[in-house]
């Protein structure tokens, strides 16, 4: 069903501008939005007194965002930085030639999620990882990265007004309320071992044995944390879009 909506709302998109080459450029609109996505720019062409063809460009950035997952009153913590860079391609349909539009259309994703997971401070100036509730020392792991992926495009469906579209020019208002079919996002990891687990040519064949076990284990406690975070994120396959806007069609 998915597959089918994305294709049938990208086909739409790349026919309207065949459609609309026989019809007469009706004015050209460029403005500035804030949006759920972060800060960005559009521009809008009115091919009729119904339709409108809009691009746009959303920036968002964010450090230092903290979570925390819970095992057995044990917690483990994240800190990611957050950069949000979408691309919107977007065909609205004003059915009454006003304000009131109906919208379909795409979000080219580039975002990045990107963080660690971070020890945690013990009384003795030491540090510790607490991995599916299971405790590490700092010289066991050195660190642990995380990132996650979204789907580089999703369907997107809504609603919204622009007060601009049946003006010859002047400034407008704009405002958008829809959903967008982004897909469950994709959680990994890669870890980098402390001085205690790394290989040592003069290691005792017991020796490489037992590193090698606690690195299966942390790895096992690890691919745990990640099933917990993917867990979180298959809640979010879905998202709201709201965006609010002043342009100038000229």
């Amino acid at each position: 069903m998915k597959r089918f909506l994305q294709l049938s709302i990208a086909s739409s998109l790349f026919m309207t501008p065949i459609f609309a080459s026989n019809i007469e450029l009706q004015g050209n609109t460029v403005g500035a939005e804030v949006s759920m996505y972060g800060l960005g720019l559009n521009y809008k062409a009115k091919f009729s007194d119904y339709l409108g063809i809009r691009a746009s460009f959303d920036k968002f950035k964010k450090s230092d965002i903290e979570l925390t997952e819970e095992t057995n009153g044990i917690e483990t913590n994240y800190n990611f930085d957050l950069d949000l860079n979408d691309m919107l391609f977007i065909g609205d349909y004003h059915p009454w030639r006003g304000s009131f539009k109906l919208s379909a259309g795409m979000i080219i994703n580039n975002s990045n999620l990107d963080g660690v997971i971070t020890p945690k401070a013990k009384d003795d100036n030491d540090f510790e990882f607490t991995f599916n509730g299971h405790i590490y020392s700092t010289k066991e792991v050195g660190s642990v990265n995380t990132k996650v992926d979204w789907d580089p495009v999703a369907p997107y469906i809504g609603i919204g007004w622009d007060t601009s579209f049946d003006k010859d020019k002047g400034w407008g208002f704009t405002c958008d309320l829809g959903i967008a079919f982004q897909g469950s996002a994709k959680a990994t990891y890669s870890v980098n071992y402390g001085e205690a687990l790394k290989d040592n040519p003069d290691d005792t064949p017991i020796e490489k044995e037992a590193k090698a076990e606690t690195r299966r284990r942390i790895k096992s406690d690890l691919d745990e944390e990640m099933n917990k975070l993917q867990d979180d994120l298959d809640d979010y396959k879905i998202l709201p879009y709201i965006s609010f806007g002043i342009n100038y069609k000229f």
